[in-house]
């Protein structure tokens, strides 16, 4: 597939169209998070994610309807490369063997999970000029048709398979689950990654959150750990240098 080309069109690993990259890997510096720490909130936040996606099963506790974890995925490999991969698996191992299918059929799952996420940043990436930031009309029918649509083919077909086997659903609901399972990871991933592509794009916005979480650091650091490691009347004397006393409470009165 081709996209019509302008002059103003540029790659996805352009600098202002998606963010630079390691040329190697595809990976986009993570604003001073290492992979570990990038990994975690990954896995948190696609637990969570999941949690609210089985809440929403109809005809099997482990088949969503709408599965917001695929738009986290596919928008957290897309952002951050790769070797995020881990964060999918374990967030989605642990949500399912949560619904007790057991741990193979757990496991089976969340690799189909991490290879939806995986195959659907491959083929996007691979598209002739895809910017992320699907802000042309090319881009939303490309992320549309291939990471909705083509890369969700994957984990509904290792899910379904894997729940049949495992004697968690019975062969014969195969086309019906296999249809629900897709319908949600596609639903999925055109409700949240969108999202998440748009707003990482938004360099004011990135700043913004960014700045936030820096003043809450600095306020945990510098105001509420000294109060958590110190009593209060302790507080009074380094900032008053003297012992509180009924003196300081008259005065506060007058």
């Amino acid at each position: 597939m081709s996209w019509p080309m302008s002059p103003s069109d540029h790659r996805s690993d352009e600098p202002g169209r998606g963010g630079s990259r390691d040329p190697a890997s595809g990976v986009r510096p993570a604003s001073g998070f290492s992979s570990v720490t990038l990994i975690g909130i990954l896995s948190v936040g696609y637990f969570a994610a999941a949690s609210l996606g089985l809440s929403l099963a109809a005809m099997h506790k482990n088949v969503s309807l709408v599965w917001p974890p695929t738009g986290i995925a596919l928008a957290a490999v897309l952002l951050f490369g790769y070797r995020i991969w881990p964060g999918i698996a374990l967030g989605a191992f642990l949500v399912n063997a949560f619904t007790g299918v057991g741990l193979a059929v757990s496991a089976a799952i969340a690799t189909g999970n991490t290879l939806e996420a995986l195959t659907g940043a491959y083929l996007l990436r691979h598209l002739p000029q895809f910017r992320e930031s699907l802000e042309r009309p090319q881009d939303v029918l490309g992320f549309t048709a291939v990471g909705a649509g083509v890369s969700t083919v994957v984990s509904a077909t290792i899910g379904v398979f894997s729940l049949c086997l495992g004697g968690a659903a019975p062969w014969h609901l195969f086309a019906t689950l296999w249809w629900q399972w897709w319908l949600g990871d596609a639903m999925g991933a055109l409700i949240i990654a969108p999202v998440l592509l748009t707003w990482a794009a938004n360099r004011e916005i990135t700043r913004t959150v960014r700045r936030v979480g820096e003043a809450g650091a600095l306020l945990v650091r510098d105001v509420f750990s000294p109060g958590a490691s110190l009593r209060w009347d302790e507080l009074v004397v380094r900032a008053t240098g003297e012992p509180l006393s009924p003196r300081h409470l008259a005065a506060a009165l007058a």
